[in-house]
């Protein structure tokens, strides 16, 4: 397909896969089945900070062992994009000795922990949008909707990294490129009489437009000229005298 350009604007730049079902369980399935069992074991996982119980009213953790994890610090953090969220410590009593510390934690000293307390509570406030019936929902349309499009935009349109640095410059980057792909499937979806109904309503603003402009930059033009002979008659005037 790469040698004949013609095929190639025909198919969208659009390469076939010649793997097969077993290659695919060969070379894929295995990394995909040991990824799946990490998360499983992560989500099931009584040693996580997510996984302890947490006493609200008396603000102190509790750890596999039974232990308190009572609070010793809050401090301030700032992200590198400005962000700024407050993060609670908290640290165990009496580490030394527990017969699951080889499980828990690997460091030296009784084992700490940091919570932000607000982060924790807009992952609970996502997950239940996310389990909710409308999230459901709008979850279901997501295989349809988004995923075609960015794949389109990464594989069709080759376009996997942003061009420039910077937040600010990064959302227009990316602006310029959705509002190209919204255009592209606009003229795809609308007929011919369509698309030149809107290319002369763009014609005529756009004529307006010019003609406006026209006229401010001649009646600019005119004021110009007469105050510039305005100003060498003053001149000639000061001369003569």
């Amino acid at each position: 397909m790469n040698w004949n350009i013609q095929y190639m604007w025909l198919s969208g730049n659009q390469h076939p896969s010649f793997s097969t079902i077993n290659r695919f369980r060969s070379e894929h399935m295995k990394d995909c089945v040991n990824s799946l069992f990490i998360q499983e074991l992560k989500i099931n996982d009584p040693f996580r900070m997510e996984n302890m119980y947490y006493n609200w009213k008396d603000d102190y953790y509790v750890c596999p062992m039974g232990q308190h994890m009572e609070h010793v610090g809050h401090r301030k953090s700032v992200s590198n994009n400005g962000y700024t969220s407050w993060i609670d410590t908290y640290r165990a009593q009496r580490c030394e000795g527990c017969p699951l510390r080889g499980q828990c934690f690997k460091g030296k000293g009784n084992r700490t922990i940091n919570v932000n307390h607000q982060l924790k509570r807009y992952k609970k406030k996502a997950f239940e949008r996310l389990t909710s019936e409308r999230g459901l929902f709008h979850r279901s349309k997501r295989p349809v909707e988004p995923e075609a499009v960015f794949g389109q935009i990464k594989t069709d349109k080759q376009y996997k990294r942003f061009r420039h640095r910077g937040f600010t410059k990064i959302q227009m980057d990316f602006g310029i490129l959705a509002m190209a792909f919204n255009l592209q499937k606009l003229i795809k979806n609308v007929g011919k009489d369509q698309i030149k109904a809107v290319m002369e309503a763009f014609s005529a603003l756009f004529g307006l437009l010019f003609a406006s402009l026209w006229a401010l930059w001649g009646k600019f033009r005119k004021e110009e000229n007469s105050v510039n002979k305005n100003r060498q008659l003053s001149n000639r005037n000061l001369i003569a005298a």
